[in-house]
């Protein structure tokens, strides 16, 4: 957090540290209970104004489930996607096989292109239901 200026409070460093311990995308609410676990109780608000910061400074990024519900995962190099359950929400990270995200890769810059955008970066989600929910 210090390389882009952030001081490392208690709120901020025990949300990465809740991030990455769990290996997937996290909704704020989920955050609110798992700190209340460790003891934690801090006001909704404040987590919710910690995740824009964090967000901000590109520390972690957004994965939206039916395009309404927001998810927050730490920033990572290693570029991957996502398996989602709509019924319970779970989600895997998956790496594609490299043919197959240069394809992806192809297809996002001819879209940039045609539409006169500068491409960023791109997500991929593929939704269904999970074994437990079949």
């Amino acid at each position: 957090m210090k390389t882009v200026g952030l001081k490392n409070t208690k709120i901020r460093s025990n949300i990465l540290q809740l991030l990455l311990e769990n290996l997937k995308p996290c909704s704020a609410a989920e955050m609110l209970k798992l700190l209340k676990i460790k003891g934690i109780q801090p006001n909704k608000t404040t987590v919710y104004r910690e995740l824009e910061v964090l967000l901000a400074k590109g520390i972690i990024k957004e994965v939206f489930v039916n395009g309404k519900v927001r998810y927050f995962e730490v920033t990572e190099a290693r570029h991957h996607h996502h398996l989602i359950c709509l019924k319970c929400n779970k989600m895997i990270d998956f790496t594609p096989a490299a043919e197959i995200e240069a394809t992806v890769k192809r297809l996002a810059k001819k879209l940039a292109a045609k539409n006169k955008y500068q491409l960023v970066d791109h997500s991929l989600e593929f939704f269904g239901l999970c074994p437990n929910c079949k």
